[in-house]
Parts: structure tokens; C-alpha cells; sequence
């Protein structure tokens, strides 16, 4: 599903060739363990799902309003909380963008707290302007809630070949934002937003860009790509 942590997670890939079938999210993955020596034949590419009768576009002022932010541009991000999901590149947008949207509000719900807490006394200079949820939510509604979404990856180690969160998004029909790493670009063409990985400056003016003017072209593609992950077609997989 995604690339080790550890560095002994990529060495000994030849042991796969013990079992009769390996099944990979995406054709870089697969071609990677097969240039590290892995019978070819035995390789297949089965794309993680999503869940597209949960992930849906609803009224986004409704749910605004449900939840108390009403007037607010929300720009969301969620799942696991650490430098190499692109935290700290996200982090240091929010200076530049609030600075031009007083309204913008930035909200993380974090998969995994006792990483996120240590963003905690940074982000308290912002008061409500940035939020951390640390209960319970229902993430499809706050998904379909938000202005945008971001997912900044510098990297896919520990992180699924085919990121829910990004799925998801595009499912919503919500404007999302992530990186030019190959295997994303794999997944979503050019159907939504990219910056190159760690590229602070690009990647404040493509939300601001996004919060002023999303293509809507960009979100119907992204939507129907996304049609393509459901449970029932990666199951015909």
C-alpha cells in the first residue's frame, strides 16, 4: 500500500518473489519493486478505494453554518500530522494567506495527536484562525465543508500510494490542492491544482489562487476521476 518507513522496508523486496501474486496502488510503485528484482509477472496494480456513497458534494453554506463557520473560507487539511506529510510546508502559508483573506481558517484534524500536539504552542499565535480537532468528526461533512483542501506531500514513504484523503476530496467535489510527485500525478493528471514538493512560495499563491478563482472544469474532472476508486470498480480489479 505504501513505501517503508524504514529503510529496511526497500531492501529486501527479491523475498516478495516467495509469493504467487503482489499487488501495488499504482504502476510506478510496481515498476519500482520490479526494478529491484521482483518477477514482473507476479506484479499487479490494484488501486486503493474510497467510499463514494460517504464522499459526496453537499451544501457547503448548510454545513458552514451547522458547524459555526459561516462567512469563513475554510482551508482544510486532515490525516497524519508530521514534516513528512507537509505539515510544516502548510504551516508556513498561513502567515501570507491571512494576511490577504482576514477571513481564511485553518483547520486540521489530525489522525495521529501525539504528533500533532507539538504544533500546538506554534499555532497558538493564531488563535481561532487555526484550528486543531482533536475528537471526533465526521470528516466527510468537514471534506465537503471546506474551500479547499490541501495536501502538501514531500514524499509518499508511510503514505498510501493512492491518498484517501486526496480521493475523497475530489469525490466531494471540493477544491483541492497537492504535489507533482509522480505517483499522484499518476492518480489525478492534471484534473487538480499541483506545486512542486517544498516549494513554500508556490505553493501560498496556488492556494490563494484557489481561494480567489478554482477552475470549476478542474473540480467536475477531478469529480469523475475520482468515480473511478469506488469500491465496486477496484473490486472488478
Amino acid at each position: 500500500k505504501s513505501y517503508s518507513r524504514e529503510r529496511i522496508g526497500s531492501t529486501f523486496y527479491r523475498i516478495l518473489n516467495l509469493v504467487d501474486i503482489i499487488t501495488v496502488p499504482s504502476q510506478i510503485f510496481a515498476d519500482k519493486i520490479i526494478a529491484k528484482g521482483v518477477n514482473k509477472t507476479k506484479v499487479k496494480v490494484v488501486h486503493s478505494h474510497i467510499d463514494t456513497k460517504k464522499f459526496i458534494p453537499l451544501n457547503r453554506e448548510k454545513l458552514k453554518k451547522k458547524y459555526k463557520y459561516l462567512n469563513k473560507k475554510i482551508i482544510f487539511y486532515y490525516g497524519a500530522m508530521w514534516e513528512k506529510k507537509g505539515t510544516d510546508d502548510l504551516i508556513k502559508t498561513i502567515p501570507p494567506v491571512l494576511e490577504k483573506y482576514s477571513d481564511a481558517t485553518y483547520i486540521f484534524a489530525p489522525r495521529n495527536l501525539p504528533f500533532a500536539e507539538k504544533y500546538e504552542e506554534e499555532l497558538k499565535q493564531y488563535h481561532q484562525k487555526v484550528i486543531i480537532i482533536k475528537e471526533n468528526i465526521n470528516i466527510a461533512e468537514y471534506v465537503a465543508m471546506a474551500d479547499l483542501v490541501v495536501l502538501p506531500y514531500p514524499e509518499l514513504t508511510g503514505t498510501e500510494g493512492n491518498p484517501s484523503c486526496l480521493l475523497e476530496t475530489m469525490a466531494c467535489k471540493t477544491p483541492v490542492i497537492t504535489t507533482t510527485l509522480p505517483e499522484l500525478q499518476e492518480i489525478v493528471g492534471n484534473d487538480v491544482m499541483l506545486t512542486s514538493p517544498k516549494d513554500i512560495e508556490t505553493l501560498t499563491k496556488s492556494i490563494l489562487k484557489a481561494l480567489d478563482n478554482y477552475p470549476k472544469e478542474m473540480i467536475q474532472k477531478a469529480y469523475e476521476r475520482a468515480q473511478e476508486f469506488s469500491v465496486e470498480k477496484v473490486t472488478q480489479e
